[in-house]
């Protein structure tokens, strides 16, 4: 089994929203980060759990078993996610916009 790669250390998932953690392979994932847990077995090649919804916060270690094989997730926050694409505004770097830098820089929380 295989955890998605969009899935990995200071990831930020979504706050406020089922946490959906993703990936491949048949057979049993489990699943804990905060006091968030489930575990769900599968029989198909894509599979998806499901985590209920979680406050702000961070940094959490998430621990991933997937038939046995523990991998643990560190730097992991709950926050606000954007995805952007399809713009040719989307490839301006936030220091050439007229944002201040005092706004984005030295902020650990803070993923672009």
């Amino acid at each position: 089994m295989k955890l998605n790669q969009l899935l990995g250390n200071n990831a930020v998932l979504q706050a406020n929203q089922p946490v959906f953690i993703f990936g491949t392979g048949k057979g049993t994932v489990y699943v804990q980060i905060d006091n968030l847990s489930k575990a769900q077995s599968f029989t198909e090649e894509n599979w998806c759990l499901e985590l209920p919804s979680h406050s702000y916060g961070g940094p959490y270690e998430m621990r991933v078993v997937l038939n046995g094989d523990e991998q643990i997730l560190s730097g992991i926050y709950f926050g606000d996610v954007f995805l952007l694409s399809g713009q040719s505004n989307n490839q301006v770097k936030l220091f050439e916009t007229k944002t201040p830098k005092k706004e984005y820089q030295g902020n650990a929380r803070l993923r672009l």
